[in-house]
């Protein structure tokens, strides 16, 4: 029984130090002073590989006998939060991806509004329906 421990602990300690690697490179791109979009979506995708590892090292402590999970579990829950904190500072360096406010009109509900409209007509060449 105690083989199958050791084997635990080892996955646990190659899923632990991709989580730290991934989280290291989510830190560059989000470092970035003038962050582009394509080096968030990196961010973003390491991110998403971190949380995968921290899912998988969840599953590995879950297999270990109970008096043994309840330290990992709070280092999992800490890298949980980790990850969580990385995504909320991705997201406030996101550039609102809209082309001069006529989605985030349309977001703020003034899609239907007469002057909106008009403005997306002409812009496209088509006539204004009546309001």
């Amino acid at each position: 029984m105690s083989h199958a421990n050791v084997n635990v602990s080892e996955l646990f300690a190659e899923y632990e130090a991709d989580f730290h690697r991934l989280l290291a490179e989510a830190d560059e791109f989000l470092a970035a002073s003038c962050a582009s979009a394509a080096a968030l979506g990196k961010a973003d995708r390491r991110l998403t590989e971190a949380d995968q590892a921290v899912k998988q090292m969840d599953l590995e402590v879950r297999a270990l006998p109970p008096e043994a999970r309840q330290k990992l579990q709070e280092k999992i829950k800490g890298f949980k939060a980790s990850v969580s904190e990385r995504r909320k500072q991705k997201e406030g360096r996101g550039h609102e991806p809209v082309h001069d406010g006529r989605l985030a009109k349309a977001a703020r509900g003034q899609a239907n509004s007469p002057g909106f409209r008009a403005d997306w007509a002409g812009r496209h060449g088509r006539p204004t329906a009546p309001a």
